[in-house]
């Protein structure tokens, strides 16, 4: 397996371990049910993590570009990787926060519990869609696009003098939001108590 740069394991319902092969770039792991732990693998930039409901940990691997997790139940955290830039974590209902990673891009926490997403200077967008106990989003000076549709008691959009594209339809609360003058497209359809824009 000396060139092999993506492994995708899918469904191998058996499985509980894999080895750390040195050399892969990308590694998907998708409804392992018997998998307790990932491999350390030094090589690795992209990780995408399915319906592994034993996993509990992940390790701090330094070169991590991009981390998707869905569907976790057992999940309790998510590591600080300084160099992370790309962020999913869906319905992963034990992950309790998300961490402040300084070097994060894009982040999507849709289908979630969160209250509170931590501001992140670097961040450029945002999904934080279906998020039905979000009070607030955070005023992120950098971000470009923000998704926070179908959040149920979400009351207010802080003025992101960056921001460009909106989504916050179907937001029941929200009843106004700043103009905000770089934005080029907007939604806010099903906001059936917005008063004035």
């Amino acid at each position: 397996l000396k060139k092999v740069q993506k492994i995708i394991f899918t469904r191998c319902y058996e499985l509980t371990s894999i080895p750390p092969v040195d050399g892969i770039e990308e590694l998907v792991c998708d409804s392992l049910y018997k998998l307790r732990e990932l491999p350390y693998i030094t090589s690795l930039k992209k990780l995408i993590i399915f319906n592994c409901h034993k996993i509990t940990t992940l390790s701090h691997i330094e070169g991590l570009r991009e981390l998707t997790c869905k569907n976790n139940n057992n999940l309790i955290n998510i590591p600080i990787i300084d160099g992370l830039q790309i962020l999913t974590i869906n319905n992963c209902v034990n992950v309790r926060k998300i961490p402040v990673i300084p070097n994060l891009q894009k982040l999507d926490c849709s289908n979630s519990h969160y209250t509170v997403i931590p501001d992140m200077i670097g961040l450029k967008e945002l999904n934080c869609s279906k998020c039905k106990f979000l009070k607030r989003v955070p005023n992120i000076k950098n971000l470009q696009k923000l998704n926070c549709s179908h959040s149920k008691i979400l009351l207010k959009i802080p003025n992101i003098k960056n921001l460009q594209k909106l989504d916050c339809s179907y937001c029941e609360y929200l009843i106004k939001f700043p103009m905000i003058d770089g934005l080029i497209e907007l939604d806010c359809a099903g906001c059936w108590r917005l008063l004035t824009i």
